[in-house]
């Protein structure tokens, strides 16, 4: 204390409310009044009592501080073994991860392959995906064919059922048939007797042929003598008669339109051969309808009768010759034309 020598020393009170000084004594000890000391026996026994207490508390928490070591030191011998076990799993351990790392490096040459094989798996399902969608679109024509197809089956079952039915009919009368053919079977037999038989007298008949093919010969040779001779004789009546026979009239097809005339507008000459003018008209298609005409100097005809008739119709008459010349003229009373197979005036 020699350090505060000569210096003063302040305090504050036990009231809080102000300082007082210090004193020291000639060594430097700090002086205190032992009259403001106030300490009693009994507080001495309490608080000795109480040290005595917490004496006694301790030493109880030292006995179980004393088990709790000892139990400590239990466990730290199985924790050293445990510790033991442990060491020798991590050397384990250890193997393993030098294990696992030759595996990452031959895993990681795997992934680089992989990746090789991913890169081009890539491209493929680009080439896929294009595929596939053609795929798609082909699925759907056939999706659409397929429903066309079973329209087509259903129509096919129809003409099968009647075709089923049809080959019940046909099965019916094959049976028929070859119960005919049986009998046509015995029929030819006699057929084929009487062939014979013919055959037999067709040889017969081809001798008898030739004779009459000499005969025919002979004969065609008589009628053409005849014939010139009709012809001459023909020729000789028309001469000393004036008469004219039947004349044809081609009128083919008579179009839609004015009458068509034939003969042409010159007509047919009459002659004095008969006293009436027959006529004939074959027509086919449609209605027709007609008319004769009749002139003395080819510059004034007058009609003297009117024909008609119908499809496939055939018409006959006469007319009372009443001038020089004759003509006939037709015509169609329905739309489209007539065809006219065969006409002619006679006298």
């Amino acid at each position: 204390m020699s350090n505060i020598n000569g210096q003063v020393l302040l305090a504050e009170n036990s009231a809080g409310n102000g300082l007082k000084r210090l004193k020291l004594d000639s060594s430097g000890r700090l002086e205190c009044s032992v009259n403001e000391i106030e300490i009693t026996a009994a507080a001495i026994t309490v608080a000795v009592d109480g040290l005595e207490g917490l004496q006694g508390t301790t030493n109880t928490k030292l006995d179980t501080l004393e088990a709790s070591l000892t139990s400590m030191e239990g466990k730290q011998d199985t924790q050293i073994g445990h510790m033991d076990g442990v060491e020798a799993s991590l050397t384990a351990i250890t193997g393993y991860v030098d294990g696992l790392e030759t595996l990452a490096t031959a895993a990681n040459t795997d992934l680089a392959a992989i990746e090789v094989l991913l890169t081009a798996s890539a491209t493929d399902l680009a080439g896929s995906e294009a595929l596939l969608t053609t795929i798609d679109a082909d699925t759907n024509d056939i999706k659409t064919n397929t429903a066309a197809c079973a329209t087509d089956l259903a129509a096919i079952e129809v003409l099968q059922t009647a075709a089923n039915t049809d080959l019940a009919a046909i099965e019916v009368l094959l049976t028929a048939a070859n119960t005919d053919h049986a009998a046509n079977e015995v029929l030819l037999g006699t057929i084929d007797a009487d062939t014979d038989a013919i055959k037999t007298s067709t040889a017969a008949c081809a001798t008898d042929l030739a004779a009459i093919e000499v005969l025919i010969t002979a004969g065609n040779a008589l009628l053409t003598t005849i014939d010139s001779d009709t012809n001459d004789i023909k020729t000789a009546t028309e001469l000393n008669s004036g008469a004219r026979v039947a004349t044809t009239l081609s009128f083919g097809t008579v179009a839609n339109g004015t009458p068509e005339t034939l003969p042409a507008s010159t007509g047919l000459t009459l002659n004095n051969s008969s006293e009436r003018l027959g006529y004939h008209v074959k027509a086919s298609t449609n209605n027709w309808t007609g008319f004769i005409e009749q002139s003395f100097g080819d510059d004034l005809w007058i009609s003297s009768g009117n024909i008609n008739g119908g499809p496939e119709s055939e018409v006959f008459g006469s007319e009372i010759k009443a001038g020089k010349y004759a003509r006939m003229r037709l015509q169609h009373t329905a739309l489209g034309d007539i065809t006219i197979n065969g006409a002619f005036l006679a006298q």
